[in-house]
């Protein structure tokens, strides 16, 4: 399992696809094995990475996972395949944020017991109404690179992603359900347990 996770980890530098920095990964893991949830969600599949590095942990977790883009999507699924997870996830190849209302809307949506936010950055701030709902009371939500680039900042457009992860570190900061914090590591990841 390492090995071909070092092999999906090469295969990301190679073709510039971003995945869980090794600290992050490390941080992830051991919430797993604390926590043992039963339901994952992930918003950011890409090639399936981050979600093998959980289940590997979770042994009794069931995985759902979002992804946009149709190639990453291939690749997720072969990758789960290969590790053998294809049976423990359903990977859902669709705009997060659809996904996410969708779920959130049923009479008795699916609860998660951790939540995984890795998708469009610009975009934590319009799935948190959604994420809150599918959160499990005790679940925990990791959100991954909530600061990036916030050093040195020339672009107009990154300034204005900057003031997007800005909005949503402050929803789950001063939201009276939930305990945060934000956890210096890699790009900056925020921890948030449902009270």
């Amino acid at each position: 399992m390492n090995e071909f996770l070092t092999n999906l980890k090469q295969y990301a530098t190679e073709n510039n696809v971003p995945i869980l920095q090794d600290d992050a990964r490390r941080f992830i893991e051991q919430l797993i094995i604390l926590k043992q949830p039963k339901t994952i969600l992930e918003i950011g599949s890409a090639i399936g990475y981050s979600g093998i590095v959980m289940l590997k942990v979770a042994k009794n977790a069931h995985l759902t996972t979002i992804e946009k883009n149709e190639e990453r999507v291939s690749i997720a699924k072969e990758s789960f395949e290969k590790a053998g997870f294809s049976e423990k996830v359903n990977l859902i190849h669709d705009d997060a944020r659809l996904t996410l209302e969708e779920l959130a809307s049923k009479e008795n949506p699916q609860k998660f017991d951790f939540i995984f936010l890795d998708g469009p950055k610009g975009q934590y701030s319009n799935y948190f109404p959604f994420i809150k709902n599918l959160l499990a009371d005790g679940g925990v939500l990791v959100a991954d690179n909530v600061m990036l680039g916030t050093s040195g900042i020339k672009k107009l457009s990154n300034v204005q992603l900057i003031k997007k992860r800005q909005a949503f570190v402050d929803q789950i900061m001063n939201d009276p359900e939930l305990a945060s914090s934000i956890v210096p590591i890699c790009d900056i990841l925020s921890l948030s347990v449902k009270i």
